[in-house]
């Protein structure tokens, strides 16, 4: 069998250090974990909780408890762990690693998290949304041409910045590559504004109601991916929004 070139394996290392020169995380959120001594537990329930026990019990990580925050706590157990609050936690505690199983879709639940970033370990691991692939240094570096490909296909340096911030996130799941790279709301609708007004056609997804009525001409809501409602800015208030983006198909117009 021919041996490996050592000056080969020297040469590839080079090239694929040079075409990951974006990416400074090569320690994954799950690594860290595995590492740690600290008791973890999850923040949240449901599908990314799931996935997420499901790596820990893969890599065995030790699961010290699940919790929601205090105002969704009633008592009850997820996967066979009593749901507790954080500040019951905290108060019986005095270090321990958070990991977040959902993600944020509102600006004051985004502020918590960051708040709680701050006096806590926080970690967001990747999972996936369908099958069993973990996002990882060494996911990026098998897929090294793919990724080098977009980061240089990329319009501006800020563009790129914001690349790197993601893949760098997605691995570690620290929380700081995101906050580095997040625009204010004012600019994003400014942009927006701006694009419309240059006679451009912009789709904005958004669950906040204030937000869609104060920036769209026009508002469609789905539900269960049917277009169950149309209006106006004039026409729309949040209560007909509300109740368009919950009728059912067999709910009585």
């Amino acid at each position: 069998m021919q041996q490996p070139n050592p000056f080969m394996r020297k040469r590839e290392k080079e090239v694929l250090n040079t075409l990951l020169s974006f990416i400074t995380e090569k320690q994954s959120s799950w690594e860290k974990l595995q590492a740690e001594t600290r008791p973890i537990f999850i923040y949240g329930m449901g599908d990314g909780a799931e996935k997420i026990m499901r790596v820990f019990r893969e890599k065995s990580i030790p699961l010290a408890g699940i919790f929601a925050s205090d105002e969704f706590v009633r008592g009850h157990s997820f996967a066979g762990y009593k749901v507790r609050k954080l500040s019951e936690i905290e108060a019986q505690v005095d270090d321990f690693v958070i990991v977040l199983a959902f993600a944020a879709g509102y600006q004051s639940l985004v502020d918590k998290i960051v708040e709680l970033n701050s006096r806590h370990t926080l970690i967001v691991p990747d999972v996936p949304v369908a099958g069993g692939g973990l996002f990882t240094y060494d996911y990026c570096v098998e897929h090294a041409a793919e990724l080098e490909e977009v980061y240089e296909m990329l319009a501006d340096d800020e563009s790129r910045r914001v690349y790197a911030n993601i893949i760098n996130f997605r691995i570690s799941g620290n929380i700081r590559y995101l906050m580095d790279v997040t625009s204010p709301k004012a600019e994003i609708y400014r942009i927006i504004r701006d694009i419309a007004a240059q006679g451009i056609s912009v789709i904005v997804v958004s669950s906040e109601l204030p937000e869609i009525i104060g920036i769209s001409d026009r508002i469609l809501t789905l539900c269960e991916g049917r277009i169950t409602g149309e209006f106006t800015r004039e026409e729309a208030t949040q209560e007909k929004l509300l109740y368009a983006a919950t009728l059912r198909e067999e709910d009585p117009a």
